[in-house]
């Protein structure tokens, strides 16, 4: 359970992948795209107590890789070193960076549950144009192989909480991906914070494949007052948040 497990994953999901789809050299691929975001563990994580993936929307305009003459599976091994290296050093800053509001707000729970388990993740696997991919013309299959991956990692990470920080304008891919409603549904047993003065906007939890528990926040770039008050209080209440929520609402 870690990085080289990941790799051999991420290999078996892009295999099917045109490689020109992952090529900035490539002629056909859409100008704007970055560069497939492929996230490693740190070394410890197999032994971490507390295992807490924060999945965030894109990764801006990643682009690690500098050989770009590999193969595939080459470059998928260069890809996860690369956001290891990128990994280990965003969580050893001990100050807040400008502008970095998820990786600041990633550093937040490491503080707070330990750095070893956390998972960096992200609903979509590419950004456009350094932002969301939505606008890409190939934003169909950005979302089939962003849910792959994401669902790969939760598979094999089996992380103990999932903290969805990807903000309010892709909730219906987050939807797409973990159906709530319907036969399809994998999300079960939503969790309310009403009585802790939180509004389901804010804060609002699930039960995910019948065993994780998983929370909802806005994006931490969303530093509105009742935005904050939601971070903080799941930082703070972390391990009792299904204790402190209000009934279970079957899904």
């Amino acid at each position: 359970m870690g990085s080289e497990q990941l790799v051999r994953l991420y290999k078996e999901i892009l295999k099917e992948i045109d490689p020109a789809f992952l090529s900035p050299q490539s002629e056909v691929r859409p100008t704007g795209l970055a560069q497939i975001f492929l996230p490693s563990v740190l070394d410890g994580y197999a032994d971490a107590t507390n295992k807490i993936m924060i999945v965030g929307r894109e990764t801006k305009g990643w682009s690690r890789v500098k050989n770009l003459g590999l193969n595939t599976e080459e470059y998928v091994q260069e890809s996860v070193q690369q956001h290891k290296a990128f990994f280990k050093q965003q969580l050893a800053l001990e100050k807040r960076v400008k502008g970095a509001s998820f990786l600041n707000f990633m550093r937040d729970v490491a503080t707070r549950v330990g750095s070893a388990g956390i998972v960096h993740a992200n609903l979509f696997c590419f950004s456009f144009h350094k932002s969301n991919p939505a606008s890409s013309p190939e934003f169909r299959v950005i979302k089939q192989i962003s849910k792959q991956i994401l669902e790969a990692q939760i598979q094999l990470l089996q992380p103990n909480v999932i903290i969805f920080a990807n903000g309010s304008s892709s909730w219906q891919e987050r939807q797409e991906y973990f159906p709530i409603k319907g036969e399809a549904r994998v999300c079960t047993d939503f969790r309310y914070f009403k009585k802790q003065g939180l509004t389901d906007a804010q804060l609002w939890g699930f039960t995910l494949y019948g065993k994780t528990p998983c929370y909802r926040i806005h994006h931490p770039s969303n530093f509105s007052t009742a935005a904050r008050h939601a971070r903080a209080f799941l930082l703070k209440h972390l391990h009792e948040l299904e204790q402190l929520s209000d009934e279970y609402v079957c899904g």
